[in-house]
């Protein structure tokens, strides 16, 4: 974002010198990471200038906002968490969807995020009159971020008419909300004379207010005018100040004014080495003119060994007695200049979030350089980061790789780690002889969770040959440091349900389920589950699943299905899945949902082959390839997949990923509809309504079609009898009904029906 942002400063002179022509590089700049805004304002700019862009544009797909939800302010808060972290991937469409959620349960930021969506084509086609729609609704429910965007909107003309006066009545509305980027707009404004009369010192006054609350471009252009005494009287070493608060935060600007600085020695004593370093900083963040300059500097200007050295060793001193702001800023130049101990620490900072913002991504970064120089703490958060694709792309090979590094090493938080992957396949091939090897390690170096990890093993006689007595010595240890899994795991050995009766007392838990005794089966599948018994854990995150026999958890649900499915239930893997695909008792994330779908597929499960068909059909967690979505419809559709069986025969009928053919997709709507499938009804009673796929054209039979699927409320089919209706297709014309059945479409989210009605000169 602060790329684009520079951008917007130049096209408005706010800070810098105006220039449409750095504007444009910014712009370009800030839009080849994939930033949306800068697209168009990069489109805007040049069109402005008679020069015409080729942009793709994202592709026309209905927009299905749900009716309003319930949410509590917790579960918002962390949808809107989900939503953000999936747009800053790149998955527009996943942030989407919940946007929609959010804004059709009425909240404010949530409303505001669909603007945003709509402005930016961003999950759907770019529709500017949305934006500013929704824009307007998370405005006036006091959202200054909507207000913002109003403001913009208004000021460049985007989906409105340009309009100075409203793009100043909303930047003053947010900025007395005492949101940043309104005071910084509206600071803008002031220092600019736009609509308001011009007044340097009001907008002086309302920059430092945005920099009280952490706005680095505001600093940026304090720094700036206190450089070029701009409305104040000129003054270098405030705008040193100012510029290094906000090149602290990593503003790319603000680093290149540092590094220009330091090198001229304007406001500071010349000091070519941290201008080498405020200049690496900026080039790492988008600056071409900071990359020449340090490549003027950088062959003969190289801190002092024993410089470096001294703050290395200051820096381990300050993180060992928790004085991390400290160690982070003394770890900053002999990390760069390649000591391995502060590369850990920067790494550590930045995971963590002390001394410094956290950043997942640098965090990775850092760990990196360290791991690759053997630190075997930073081999082994590398490769948490990669297992857990926390600030790096998910690569669990990569993960056991690092993890292994670490171990042989000693580590004792990798070698728990490894076996674990070892134990359950996560990343390589399941070895249990090698697994009980890395726990033994661990656990002799008094890691409780290794110890109980390795108690089950000999509990279950997995890798090791069943003993129930060093199973009980080991969670005896754990248990005496309060490991919680490990004390419930005694207490069922002292009540004598060790792992020769464990089968029994699952096998038992399963038949109550399956005869529908949710209570006892509930009940009888706790210890055995516990104990690591993997049909049990199935029942027991069933039970919570769907509350049968207790509340319902869906978190317990997850935490089970997971330890089922790590263990190879097929049903657990797809329901994991799942879980991972709508966020139920785990956070949002559609590339593990794709990989449980997988995995579950190779293992039998149908369910699961018909979800990875979708997830190639819809990109949800992959790249979106439309034959492979073909392939694994076939299967599933093979095995008695009802909905399989109507996607597959709506490929044939779209060519989506393979040759069309109406009479295969009859076939296939045939048998999804034989099975009750709703979608499938609909979908046959339009081929007899048209006379597709040989059959003959018969608007009874469609007609008759639609209403049995309609007892479903099929909302396709609603609007399929609402033109059977209105047209005096298999029934008297009547408008009325053809409006009602249209409605009810409408309703659900169907905006063919919204268009019909919209036509006849309906609402919805």
């Amino acid at each position: 974002m602060s790329m684009r942002i520079i951008g917007q400063n130049y096209e408005k002179g706010a800070g810098v010198e105006k220039s449409v022509e750095k504007a444009l590089y910014w712009y370009s700049k800030a839009k080849a990471g994939g930033d949306a805004i800068a697209r168009n304002a990069y489109r805007r700019l040049k069109e402005s200038r008679g020069e015409s862009v080729e942009e793709p544009r994202p592709a026309h797909r209905d927009v299905d906002i749900p009716d309003g939800e319930v949410f509590s302010e917790s579960e918002a808060l962390r949808l809107i968490g989900i939503a953000q972290r999936a747009f800053d991937a790149g998955r527009y469409n996943e942030s989407f969807a919940i946007d929609c959620r959010l804004a059709a349960a009425g909240n404010a930021r949530g409303m505001n995020s669909l603007g945003w969506d709509y402005a930016t084509g961003s999950g759907v086609a770019q529709d500017y009159a949305e934006a500013i729609r929704w824009y307007h609704r998370a405005a006036e429910a006091g959202e200054p971020r909507a207000m913002v965007n109003l403001g913009y909107a208004y000021e460049f003309g985007e989906g409105v008419e340009i309009n100075d006066a409203e793009a100043v009545k909303w930047y003053r509305k947010a900025a007395d909300l005492g949101w940043y980027h309104g005071l910084n707009n509206l600071a803008t404004c002031y220092f600019v004379g736009k609509v308001v009369p011009q007044d340097k010192n009001k907008a002086l006054e309302l920059w430092k207010e945005a920099l009280d609350k952490c706005n680095p471009n505001s600093a940026c252009a304090l720094g700036f005018i206190y450089y070029r005494g701009d409305g104040v009287e000129l003054d270098l070493e405030k705008a040193v100040e100012y510029y290094s608060i906000s090149a602290a935060w990593e503003y790319g600007e603000a680093e290149l004014a540092m590094g220009n600085m330091f090198r001229e020695g304007d406001g500071v004593e010349q000091d070519l080495r941290k201008s080498v370093i405020y200049y690496r900083s900026a080039a790492i963040h988008g600056s071409e003119e900071a990359r020449s300059r340090l490549e003027e500097l950088c062959e003969f200007v190289r801190p002092d060994d024993s410089e470096l050295a001294e703050l290395a060793e200051e820096s381990r001193k300050a993180y060992s007695k928790g004085d991390y702001d400290r160690a982070f800023l003394t770890a900053r130049l002999p990390a760069e200049y390649g000591d391995k101990w502060a590369q850990e620490i920067l790494g550590l900072c930045y995971k963590w979030g002390t001394g410094t913002r956290k950043n997942l991504k640098l965090a990775a970064k850092w760990f990196l350089k360290a791991a690759e120089a053997g630190l075997s703490a930073s081999q082994a958060n590398l490769g948490y980061a990669y297992e857990s694709g926390e600030g790096v792309e998910q690569d669990k090979i990569e993960a056991v790789r690092w993890y292994r590094s670490s171990a042989e090493q000693g580590w004792v938080y990798a070698q728990c780690n490894l076996a674990f992957c070892l134990e359950n396949g996560i990343g390589t091939d399941i070895d249990l002889a090698e697994a009980v090897v890395w726990y033994r390690k661990s656990a002799d170096q008094g890691y409780v969770r290794a110890m109980y990890n390795l108690g089950k093993l000999y509990e279950l006689g997995r890798g090791v040959d069943q003993d129930i007595e060093e199973a009980r010595r080991l969670y005896a240890l754990a248990a005496g440091q309060n490991y919680e899994e490990a004390v419930k795991a005694l207490s069922r050995l002292k009540d004598g349900t060790c792992s020769d009766d464990i089968d029994a007392v699952a096998q038992k838990a399963k038949e109550h389920y399956e005869n529908g005794e949710y209570k006892q089966a509930f009940k009888l599948a706790m210890g055995p589950a516990e104990a690591g018994h993997k049909e049990a854990q199935e029942v027991l995150a069933l039970c919570y699943d769907n509350g049968y026999g207790t509340d319902r958890d869906v978190y317990e649900a997850f935490r089970w299905y997971l330890k089922a499915a790590e263990q190879g239930m097929q049903l657990s893997q797809c329901n994991v899945g799942w879980c991972y695909q709508y966020g139920e008792g785990v956070e949002e994330n559609l590339p593990l949902a794709f990989e449980w779908y997988v995995k579950a597929s190779k293992n039998g499960s149908v369910t699961a082959m018909n979800n990875v068909g979708i997830c190639f059909r819809d990109a949800i967690g992959t790249e979106q390839d439309y034959q492979k979505a073909v392939h694994w419809f076939s299967k599933a559709a093979a095995g008695e997949n009802a909905s399989a069986q109507c996607s597959l025969g709506y490929a044939y009928e779209s060519g989506q990923g393979v040759a069309v053919n109406m009479e295969e997709a009859v076939r296939w709507y045939k048998k999804a509809a034989e099975q009750g499938l709703p979608r499938g009804i609909a979908y046959l009673g339009e081929c007899y309504e048209n006379g597709q796929g040989g059959l003959p054209q018969d608007f009874d039979k469609a007609v008759e079609l639609y209403r049995k699927a309609i007892e479903d409320e099929q909302a396709w089919a609603m609007l399929c009898l609402g033109r059977c209706y209105e047209m005096g297709r298999g029934v008297d014309a009547d408008q009325s009904m053809a409006v009602y059945f249209y409605r009810r479409s409408a309703k659900n989210g169907v905006s063919a029906a919204k268009d019909a009605l919209k036509r006849l000169g309906y609402n919805e």
